[in-house]
């Protein structure tokens, strides 16, 4: 069974209010998929951009990457086998430590994963 993460403190938030609204950064894309790594881009939340401090990269719920934030809205996220399926979040962090949920801005990833 997999385990939900979407209100669970990240790596080195226990402790903060994360039921706080963070807006989910938008449009995740797939931009490229390699044997071994893919690279995602999306574009900023739909909030005052400032307040963005950075952005954190899942894959099945693993952090794989922190992107500081700024103008760069892309990730280049390694050890990520594209012959399985993978759920890749990208979470918007504010300078108070609040976070967006999983859910705004997931996508799944992989061989054999068909888009109804």
């Amino acid at each position: 069974m997999e385990e939900d993460l979407t209100d669970q403190p990240g790596p080195g938030q226990e402790g903060l209010n994360i039921r706080a609204t963070v807006p989910p950064p938008q449009r995740l894309i797939l931009e490229r998929q390699l044997h071994k790594s893919v690279l995602i881009g999306w574009l900023h939340p739909e909030s005052v951009r400032t307040s963005i401090d950075h952005y954190q990269i899942y894959v099945d719920g693993v952090l794989k990457s922190t992107i500081p934030a700024g103008d760069r809205t892309r990730g280049l996220v390694e050890g990520v086998d594209s012959s399985v399926p993978h759920r890749i979040s990208v979470r918007a962090i504010d300078r108070n430590g609040r976070y967006s949920r999983d859910p705004g801005c997931t996508v799944v990833i992989g061989k054999s994963i068909f888009l109804n």
